[in-house]
């Protein structure tokens, strides 16, 4: 349903836990995973910002 509402520009930032209900978004999702901290690991921080450039502020 989350894939199929949505036009070929768009993008959807999801946060949610690893669940088998998921699995056909991840099939086609870019998935960032965090830390055991639950925080953003320093070396993707670079590969995340030019994924993410549509924000200005970032």
């Amino acid at each position: 349903m989350l894939i199929s509402d949505i036009g070929g520009e768009s993008q959807v930032i999801l946060c949610a836990m690893d669940r088998p209900e998921l699995d056909n978004f991840k099939a086609t999702a870019k998935l960032t995973e965090l830390n055991g901290d639950k925080l953003l690991s320093s070396k993707d921080y670079a590969r995340l910002k030019e994924e993410l450039s549509f924000l200005d502020y970032i």
